[in-house]
């Protein structure tokens, strides 16, 4: 029988042929290996990197939200503030004026403080008008003697002048001359001392440096 192996390939070469192949294979598989680390590599580096980037923006967003929030409740509180402020300065305010004028018509309820207070209007009337007339005007309760008292220091006065007890007019003394009007009612004094006492506890209650002088005037 006819060998139809062919010439010069024998089992040696055929062993050696599988060598080569598996030489080729462990080497490829080898290349293939070590360019799927490299890539994964480079997947975890990008994958960190935006990892990083991603946690960065995250806690940015965190400080800016909590930021934000801390502004507001600030603010919030600020306003509340200036609002409890506000409400203790009126609060404050009534009670004092009420006692004031609470004094101020229990004053001029007693004759001798009635006189007093009608004296030093007078004089400073006659201070300041130069011998113009003047023209007085006592408002309700105002006494007998009290009148009385006005008429003899006007008896030296240089100038003829007149006083009256009007009906109707509030409590107090009005002096005019020549178109001056010289207020000692007890309604006049008490809204200058209302603007006086506003004033004052509006210093007070607003002394914090952080937050200087917030209200500037009432209605």
């Amino acid at each position: 029988m006819e060998d139809t192996t062919s010439k010069g390939f024998s089992g040696g070469h055929v062993d050696t042929f599988l060598e080569k192949i598996a030489t080729d294979r462990d080497r490829e598989l080898q290349a293939i290996e070590g360019e799927l680390k490299r890539e994964l590599a480079h997947i975890r580096r990008v994958a960190y990197k935006q990892s990083r980037r991603f946690f960065r923006q995250q806690a940015r967003q965190a400080r800016e939200q909590q930021q934000y929030s801390r502004e507001r409740r600030l603010s919030r509180a600020r306003t509340a503030l200036r609002r409890r402020r506000w409400q203790l300065l009126l609060q404050l305010q009534a009670r004092l004026m009420t006692g004031v004028q609470q004094r101020l018509e229990k004053n001029w309820r007693d004759p001798q403080v009635q006189r007093s207070w009608c004296e030093h209007w007078l004089r400073t009337a006659i201070d300041h008008a130069e011998g113009a007339p003047l023209h007085i005007s006592l408002g309700a309760g105002s006494l007998t003697a009290t009148q009385a008292l006005i008429e003899t220091l006007l008896a030296n006065y240089p100038a003829a002048s007149s006083v009256t007890r009007p009906e109707g007019q509030a409590a107090g003394i009005l002096i005019e001359w020549n178109g001056t009007l010289l207020d000692g009612s007890l309604a006049g004094q008490l809204a200058r001392v209302e603007d006086f006492v506003f004033a004052k506890l509006n210093v007070l209650l607003h002394a914090d440096p952080a937050e200087p002088g917030e209200i500037h005037g009432h209605s």
